[in-house]
């Protein structure tokens, strides 16, 4: 099985990936401080930020600073008349086994701003790579980073988002833009295989959407050719808690500047009003209630649909409940209307003093959201308003 290795340096990310398993060599773990020193190569192509087209003449000029060591590429391909046009290589690049080195590259081109960015070299040893039980070390590593220049004068643009969650603007939410989010997790742009544009003074912004669901945040504050990812913290829009954590990446200058963002339930599954439970008299199962009444609170008014078709049965003991006009006779529901039902059992014969294991249950009791009668649903199947598994118990204990 192959082993993809990944860098990871702070602030940066580079999409590079080296193949592992092929290993000529055994790292000898019992010898004492033992020394990893390996180099590897970083390749890849320069392309113009805007056309994505490769691009290269006698002005362009790629450097690797590693410490002291301001470094040529080995490879440039600089003439536009021949293949393979702003392709570049450096070989001999010290690799780590522990993130131990981080790396400047900086790309000049008359006619284009100047780029610099951040990379790093990191190794992997897999004690079970390739099914072998012997730890086995790589000495092959090749990294892929592309750079992308911008026209001289070109400026980051503003950057526009409409939130929206089933065809409506969402107004009031906070939203992040991210500033290389990907410190510490590279998975998510490996398939980039690109070197981000590095700024000193590069931060994560914030904004709050308007009345219709719009936030912008100006290109003034962004860096030109940065990365940056989108995150919605969680909001409430007509009872449904809302949230999105967007996996695409931005790459301002270089993507379009205006979208629509489609926020997404934090408990999906359920109906899209977001009704849920907030409060119940009966959560413990074990909690005893003699009256046998149990009291539902929700986070939007409902309205019963018919109190009549609402039940309750008595298991256990000598109780009998009202049987004048069943089912409606032997439970009351009263709150429609509201946002509390409460549910309270009509007997004609009490429990008795020396009755045990006496309970309630209750049958289907269908409600609707505000004035949405297109929509029933049974009052027990309502989920928590925390997302936790599971519905309301549709029993309350009276006698243990």
């Amino acid at each position: 099985m192959k082993k993809y290795c990944l860098v990871l340096v702070p602030l940066f990310i580079l999409g590079l990936f080296f193949v592992g398993c092929d290993s000529s060599t055994t790292n000898n773990q019992d010898v004492p401080n033992n020394r990893f020193q390996e180099t590897g190569t970083i390749q890849g192509t320069v392309y113009d930020a805007t056309t994505g087209e490769a691009i290269g003449d006698e002005s362009l000029e790629i450097t690797l600073i590693m410490g002291t060591n301001y470094k040529s590429p080995n490879l440039l391909k600089k003439d536009p008349t021949k293949p393979f046009l702003g392709d570049f290589a450096f070989t001999g690049v010290p690799v780590t086994l522990q993130d131990n080195a981080e790396y400047r590259i900086v790309a000049t081109m008359n006619g284009y701003e100047k780029f610099e960015g951040y990379i790093g070299a990191c190794a992997d040893i897999w004690t079970s790579c390739c099914a072998q039980n012997v730890p086995t070390q790589d000495t092959v590593y090749n990294y892929i980073g592309n750079i992308y220049l911008f026209p001289l004068g070109s400026t980051a643009p503003d950057y526009t988002f409409y939130l929206e969650y089933d065809d409506e603007r969402v107004p009031n939410a906070t939203v992040y833009f991210e500033y290389n989010p990907a410190e510490g997790d590279a998975v998510t742009h490996v398939s980039h295989n690109r070197i981000p544009s590095e700024k000193a003074l590069g931060q994560t912004l914030i904004g709050t959407t308007d009345a219709n669901g719009m936030v912008t945040f100006a290109g003034d504050n962004l860096v030109l050719g940065g990365e940056y990812r989108l995150t919605v913290l969680p909001v409430v829009y007509e009872g449904v808690q809302l949230r999105k954590w967007s996996s695409h990446t931005f790459y301002v200058g270089e993507t379009e500047n205006e979208y629509l963002v489609t926020l997404t339930d934090l408990v999906p599954g359920y109906d899209d009003d977001g009704l849920k439970i907030i409060m119940e008299s009966n959560l413990d199962e074990d909690s005893v209630t003699a009256s046998g009444v149990v009291t539902l609170s929700f986070n939007q008014v409902v309205n019963l649909v018919d109190e009549k078709d609402c039940a309750a049965f008595l298991t256990g003991g000598t109780g009998v409940l009202d049987a004048t006009d069943l089912p409606d006779s032997g439970l009351t529901v009263t709150g429609s209307g509201t946002s509390t039902l409460t549910f309270t059992p009509v007997f004609s014969t009490q429990p008795g003093a020396t009755d045990s294991d006496v309970y309630i249950n209750f049958g289907s009791c269908l409600i609707t959201v505000g004035d949405d009668v297109n929509d029933p649903r049974d009052v027990w199947d309502v989920p928590y308003v925390d997302g936790s598994t599971g519905t309301v118990p549709e029993w309350v204990q009276l006698i243990p």
